[in-house]
């Protein structure tokens, strides 16, 4: 049996009854902390624009738009949250992934659970096969895939929708199959759109492309059998003939799941993942220390080689290039003290005092962690003008599986992000729902919630 018509057979196969707790519990916390951060997303111009466009295109009124107030076909609704889930760069973090599972799946899932009415039951199982098949597919491919500038979110991602939306849709393996092998053709993003609107739009295509192939899936529309593993299939033509390995994309399927094993990172900063070790270890200098950027003369973030390959803005000009820029990052941590949306401005970037502090910024490989292209190992030198410098290694930054965030400190950041756009009472009763979500018949309340569409008028 090829790769294909296996992965295909082994999440039409699942159950949800024979997945731990834990596992349901992780599922949970991660579309919570993706609902999060899309209702925050709605702030940047990004969010903004591409609900607009949506809402000017119109589209039959099958399912609403997070932190929209308008109802659209489940393709434009798909587009658009993956968008918002993206904009502010604040979504889960894969590790063998390499990059981030929650966002591309969430954001499929819910459009069309609303749209059919399905249980929160059948939506963890939706995300946990969605998960599985991308964290493994990274498994799979990596690390060529991302060193050849692929932008994993949105290409493995588009795989890992069609097969949460046809979990959704109650597909049959053959069904998912063709799913699977429309959706390889729909596959896209590479990274040199990092620090650009079109980044969030690699997950917004990714999640509407998703759903696109499950439907089409659904009606009898095929593709080839084959599609993962065929010679001009998916492995290949993200990698090279030979250089990955599908026996890890399928071997002990779900034994454990891998939403617990590795599971996922939580960020705390919204910015890209590798800045976080670097912004831990400031942070940490800064408020142990009392540490003033007057002090410093260098700081020296010796990590992966990976930096340069994701952290392409090393002089941004924009608010959303400071985020996949590790310069910034460092600067806004050692000037502000902090690093939250308020960063991320385009001000910001231009603050004086900022634009100093990253000129003593400087950039090196550590032989530890030179190919850790999953936790982004950092060790950080702080070298001050009276000659002394203090030094962080930070291996698991927080949020990490390792290193988690506090229910307290994930639900602190949820309200930040929910804040911007729902009343409290919105809010407190939309993290009910989330955390109950196994318990819901209908997920049509959650959603005409962070929607806004479930107000009167709405």
């Amino acid at each position: 049996m090829g790769a294909t018509e296996l992965v295909s057979k082994l999440i039409a196969d699942f159950r949800l009854d024979t997945a731990p707790e834990r596992a349901i519990a992780a599922a949970k916390q991660n579309i919570l902390d993706t609902v999060g951060v899309s209702l925050a997303g709605m702030e940047l111009d990004s969010g903004q624009i591409i609900a607009a466009y949506a809402r000017e295109r119109g589209g039959q009124p099958e399912a609403s738009v997070i932190a929209s107030g308008f109802r659209t076909s489940v393709e434009n609704a798909a587009l658009v949250d993956g968008v918002l889930a993206h904009a502010q760069l604040w979504e889960d973090n894969g590790t063998a992934l390499v990059g981030h599972p929650s966002s591309p799946i969430t954001s499929a899932i819910l459009p069309v659970a609303e749209w059919r009415g399905v249980s929160g039951r059948d939506v963890i199982r939706a995300y946990l096969m969605g998960f599985e098949l991308e964290v493994r597919f990274g498994r799979a491919l990596n690390p060529l895939m991302y060193d050849l500038g692929w932008h994993n979110t949105s290409v493995i991602g588009t795989l890992g929708a069609a097969a949460a939306a046809s979990c959704v849709l109650g597909l049959s393996a053959e069904q998912i199959r063709m799913a699977i092998g429309t959706a390889v053709s729909l596959a896209s993003g590479t990274r040199q759109n990092f620090g650009t609107m079109t980044m969030p739009l690699h997950v917004g295509n990714a999640a509407r492309n998703g759903v696109t192939a499950a439907l089409l899936a659904e009606k009898g529309f095929n593709a080839d059998p084959n599609s993962i593993e065929a010679p001009m299939g998916f492995a290949t033509i993200y990698t090279a003939p030979g250089k990955h390995d599908l026996s890890k994309l399928t071997d002990g399927w779900a034994a454990p799941l891998e939403v617990i094993n590795p599971g996922s990172m939580i960020k705390p900063y919204p910015s890209g993942g590798p800045t976080h070790n670097s912004i831990d270890a400031v942070l940490d200098v800064v408020h142990t220390e009392g540490v003033r950027p007057d002090d410093v003369v260098e700081i020296e973030c010796c990590g992966p080689r990976w930096f340069t390959k994701t952290l392409i803005r090393t002089d941004p000009q924009r608010g959303i290039e400071g985020k996949t820029s590790l310069q910034f990052c460092v600067a806004a941590a050692l000037v502000d003290r902090e690093v939250t949306m308020r960063q991320f401005t385009d001000e910001k970037v231009r603050d004086p005092q900022i634009r100093a502090a990253m000129q003593k910024v400087r950039v090196s490989v550590h032989p530890e962690f030179a190919e850790d292209v999953v936790d982004f190992g950092t060790e950080v030198i702080v070298r001050l003008a009276n000659g002394r410098e203090h030094r962080r290694t930070v291996a698991k930054p927080k949020g990490h599986p390792e290193n988690p965030l506090t229910r307290d400190e994930l639900l602190s950041k949820y309200r930040q992000c929910a804040d911007l756009v729902l009343t409290a009472a919105e809010r407190e009763h939309s993290i009910e729902l989330l955390e109950n979500l196994e318990q819901l018949s209908d997920i049509r309340e959650l959603c005409g919630i962070i929607s806004l569409t479930g107000r009167a008028g709405g």
